[in-house]
């Protein structure tokens, strides 16, 4: 499946399971032909004494739990729970972290039913093929309707979507910058649209490459990246480990290069795509 195409598809759900707007007013009326202020507008409009209809949107209720097991001594510690809660705040949800599940199905199905009244179900690892992958067949299960299941993208290719009444459900894969790739792609479109904001996602623009990069075609890659600001011309350069397991990756680059599936060179010098996720 195409990105562009899935976040379409999430998108209009976000769209369709978008809590209504809240009025706020002096008067408790709503009235025909009202708009909705900036948060400067609705101020004037408060010390005015005009009396208008203020419209909000409730603030969405983020559900996060991590398939898995908890650390032992030796072995990697939890980074996805902080680091998707943290990204939910800032996107402006309500994050409710809900710890981690035990690769078990009731311990799993207990937490997915810990987070029936949020708005949005996040989840980070377990949807990727495996013996201990239980989170698909736990969420259907649990009343969840599919949607899609991988997308050719690297990295997070093994990402899931699915809806649940209202509630839309997110399965991102285990490795932390594949979650944090994928909840800038996916989950922030979507959470920005219930939000009711018109800009959904991740900022878009144009770069010049600082170094030349030989690529592996078949999937649309989103390559991290430092942006320097040197003269008139925004330069990226890619960060020179691109493995999903490299954490730090996200830390130092606040810029994803776009290079299409059937991309196999990128020329230093070359104008690129790209996205900025701070």
């Amino acid at each position: 499946a195409k990105t562009a195409d899935e976040v379409q598809r999430i998108v209009k759900l976000a769209n369709e399971t978008k809590t209504p707007l809240v009025p706020v007013s002096s008067t408790g009326r709503r009235q025909r032909g009202d708009t909705v202020p900036t948060v400067p507008e609705a101020v004037i409009l408060d010390l005015s004494g005009m009396k208008r209809i203020i419209s909000v949107n409730r603030q969405q209720r983020v559900a996060i739990v991590e398939p898995g097991e908890k650390a032992r001594p030796g072995q990697i510690r939890n980074a996805n729970g902080p680091a998707l809660t943290a990204a939910a705040l800032e996107a402006g949800a309500a994050a409710s972290y809900l710890g981690i599940a035990r690769d078990r199905n009731a311990s799993l199905g207990r937490r997915i039913g810990k987070a029936a009244a949020a708005d949005l179900l996040l989840l980070s690892g377990g949807v990727s093929v495996g013996d201990y992958d239980l989170v698909r067949d736990e969420l259907r299960a649990s009343g969840v309707r599919p949607v899609f299941w991988q997308v050719r993208i690297k990295p997070g290719k093994p990402v899931f979507f699915g809806v649940r009444g209202r509630q839309l459900i997110f399965g991102l894969p285990g490795n932390p910058t594949s979650a944090m790739v994928t909840f800038h792609l996916f989950v922030r479109p979507a959470l920005d649209r219930m939000l009711g904001r018109k800009a959904l996602g991740p900022r878009t623009g144009k770069a010049v490459l600082g170094q030349a990069m030989t690529l592996k075609p078949g999937r649309t890659q989103f390559l991290r990246a430092v942006a320097t600001g040197d003269g008139p011309e925004l330069r990226v350069l890619p960060y020179p480990d691109q493995q999903s397991g490299i954490l730090r990756s996200m830390v130092r680059s606040r810029v994803l290069i776009v290079a299409g599936a059937e991309v196999s060179r990128l020329e230093e010098g070359q104008a690129v795509d790209v996205l900025f996720i701070d």
